[in-house]
């Protein structure tokens, strides 16, 4: 048994929404395509080596569960995280679009992922990156980060050197985000560390997914520095 992520159904839930609401025949390209990007996955490697892990016939039951969970007709057929996921998401495809992109460029190695990171950017204020945002982006994280560079010494963002104002430590901790050092979706599922984030200015934040999205690949924060450094942008 292999309870589905949130990662999974979200994009079974993108399939579902941008096929107006209706589960395509489990024959269709998209089932098949979704299927194979399903298995791809990081941390379904194990479960991939049996055929009817996510198969065809598994996605067209998620989407016939969503749709259950739309409709209010069958809401014990979906799951959870199906609830969960329809809730934050079901009212908006471009939103659930959105998620799936981001979840789709930490999949490595699949057609859809190069495709997709060609055709969508993660410019400021786009759907992409307020997911990106939101992704494991909770206030106590946050907060513990924060608290564990100012016993460092001062905050400045690590690609800028932006600096918080002394006098308004309260108010200038507004300048800053925290970072992935890694892709969200790359690697194995497992709790995100301190160790895992970079302080990063708000403006510096934007500028490296924007130039990831241009060079189609993960810039660390030091390749990130120079990229932006040669370019006169920080």
């Amino acid at each position: 048994m292999h309870p589905w992520t949130r990662d999974e159904v979200v994009l079974a839930l993108d399939l579902y929404l941008a096929n107006g609401g209706r589960t395509p025949p489990t024959s269709d390209e998209r089932i098949l395509r979704l299927s194979r990007v399903l298995r791809a996955m990081p941390g379904n490697q194990a479960a991939s080596n049996d055929p009817r892990f996510r198969n065809p016939n598994g996605v067209s039951l998620k989407l016939r569960n969503l749709h259950a969970v739309a409709t209010g007709g069958g809401m014990a057929n979906g799951s959870r995280v199906d609830l969960q996921v329809w809730r934050e998401l079901g009212a908006s495809p471009a939103a659930a679009r959105a998620e799936a992109q981001r979840i789709l460029e930490g999949i490595p190695g699949t057609v859809e992922n190069r495709a997709q990171m060609r055709s969508t950017g993660f410019a400021e204020g786009s759907p992409v990156l307020e997911a990106h945002y939101r992704r494991e982006r909770s206030p106590e994280l946050r907060s513990n980060f924060i608290t564990a560079r100012r016993a460092e010494g001062p905050l400045a963002c690590e690609i800028c050197s932006l600096a918080a104002i002394p006098q308004h430590a309260a108010l200038s901790e507004g300048r800053f985000e925290v970072h992935h050092i890694v892709p969200l979706g790359s690697g194995e599922r497992r709790e995100t560390t301190l160790a895992d984030l970079a302080l990063l200015c708000a403006n510096c934040h934007r500028l490296i997914h924007r130039a990831m999205q241009m060079e189609q690949r993960w810039l660390s924060i030091a390749e990130a520095r120079n990229y932006l450094r040669q370019r006169a942008l920080a």
